[in-house]
């Protein structure tokens, strides 16, 4: 959490609505998103640093995607690069 607790995964379903994109600390200090499902989160993490240059990269509900503010490569709901400059999709985590 934002204090740095460990995420209690009954109390991520309580205040979280499926499908919610959410920054959490990864186990190596990565700043990494949590997706909320209708039971609980995503099998797995989605890094939020972007593959061509590491800017912080959000998740923009609007549009369904992640999309880099520093060079403008997005990403779909999964990581998966669907626009460069980045070479590669955003890493993954498995929870």
């Amino acid at each position: 959490d934002e204090d740095g607790n460990p995420i209690n995964l009954a109390t991520w379903v309580k205040n979280h609505k499926p499908k919610d994109y959410d920054l959490v600390q990864g186990l190596n200090g990565d700043v990494t998103y949590l997706v909320s499902t209708e039971d609980g989160i995503k099998d797995f993490a989605i890094s939020a640093v972007c593959t061509h240059l590491g800017c912080v990269v959000p998740w923009v509900k609007a549009s369904n995607k992640f999309s880099c503010p520093c060079h403008g490569s997005q990403y779909d709901e999964n990581g998966k690069v669907v626009r460069g400059p980045a070479p590669l999709s955003l890493a993954l985590a498995h929870t």
